[in-house]
């Protein structure tokens, strides 16, 4: 989630491909996949992560792996690749893309005091208190 009050560090989507689009419109998303070495008559999933989303789904090939029953791994496999040719591929709606968030000044400055503050030497009802103060400001 972009909202830099909360801080997300990580959001995994495993066939959200859609996502992808995202790294382009907000500044702080960035994009990662798992590497695969793809010979073309197997896979090997190399367990290294790197920059850039994945250039095809894997999803078929890990439900083989994982040894669900041919018929439902040939309908899937049927299933990808009229996907994968379709030329309709759902885009999130520019409406709906979180939009980026430069804190206001008076933002700024709540997040000065907090960034200030020794959490070590103030009682929890003093800093309760400041939040209160933070939050009517």
């Amino acid at each position: 989630h972009d909202n830099p009050q909360l801080s997300s560090k990580t959001l995994f989507a495993t066939h959200y491909h859609e996502l992808l689009g995202l790294e382009h419109k907000l500044s702080r998303v960035k994009n990662y996949n798992v590497s695969v070495s793809d010979t073309g008559e197997s896979l090997v999933f190399t367990h290294n992560i790197i920059p850039g989303g994945a250039n095809r789904s894997y999803g078929v090939h890990v439900a083989q792996l994982a040894g669900l029953p041919k018929q439902i791994i040939e309908n899937a496999y049927d299933l990808l690749i009229n996907l994968e040719h379709s030329t309709h591929s759902p885009k999130l709606p520019e409406k709906d893309l979180p939009q980026e968030n430069n804190n206001t000044d008076k933002e700024k400055d709540k997040i000065k005091i907090i960034d200030k503050l020794d959490l070590d030497s103030i009682s929890p009802l003093e800093a309760l208190q400041i939040l209160y103060k933070l939050k009517q400001d």
